[in-house]
């Protein structure tokens, strides 16, 4: 299971334009911590306030 959360209410994503870059600004963040092997986290806006969390729990099921 994967789970990203991004509040969004503060002044990064005041408008749409600016929240539609800033969400996929840390999309692309996020992206590259989980292929450095980092599973969770905080995410961080432009102005470096904390807005929200990311967690990936692998399956712990054997394939067989």
């Amino acid at each position: 299971m994967f789970t990203l959360t991004i509040e969004t209410g503060n002044e990064a994503f005041d408008d749409q334009a600016k929240a539609r870059d800033e969400i996929a600004r840390i999309l692309r963040t996020v992206a590259v911590r989980l292929e450095a092997g980092i599973i969770e986290g905080h995410t961080r806006d432009i102005n470096g306030n904390r807005v929200g969390t990311f967690l990936f729990e692998p399956d712990t099921q054997e394939e067989e």
